[in-house]
């Protein structure tokens, strides 16, 4: 099984996105950007990384490509100073269905861009594209 973090501002998306993703993995959830990426840096402490990290676009705070910034730091930071070599692998979830925010997010070597509402098998099949799932 997987290792998965859900960040998403919105508690029914996080449940819905939660509860599919439950399938192939165990989920953990966060309503903002700070309290993911506490956990992140925890994780990779513990020697026990997040394998995907579906990110909201839109959130309070901090956007979903400001907190895929950091946490892609944190990775790298972290890789560096252990001489590590864990992937974490990351999906831009969204309601915002514009070409410029995809391209930004693949530009960003995210794996996936899932628009809201959820659909299991778009979800599950973004998944296994990657070899996730």
């Amino acid at each position: 099984m997987i290792k998965i973090m859900i960040v998403d501002d919105d508690i029914v998306s996080r449940t819905k996105l939660k509860m599919i993703l439950s399938e192939i993995g165990t989920c953990h959830d966060f309503p903002d950007g700070k309290s993911a990426e506490e956990s992140f840096g925890q994780a990779l402490i513990e020697k026990q990384p997040y394998h995907l990290v579906c990110l909201d676009l839109l959130m309070p705070e901090k956007d979903g490509f400001d907190v895929l910034m950091d946490l892609k730091q944190l990775d790298e930071d972290y890789n560096n100073e252990h001489a590590s070599t864990s992937i974490t692998q990351y999906i831009m979830v969204t309601s915002v269905n514009e070409r410029g925010a995809y391209d930004a997010a693949m530009d960003e070597e995210c794996i996936g861009y899932i628009v809201k509402p959820y659909r299991r098998d778009l979800v599950l099949e973004k998944l296994k594209l990657s070899g996730l799932y």
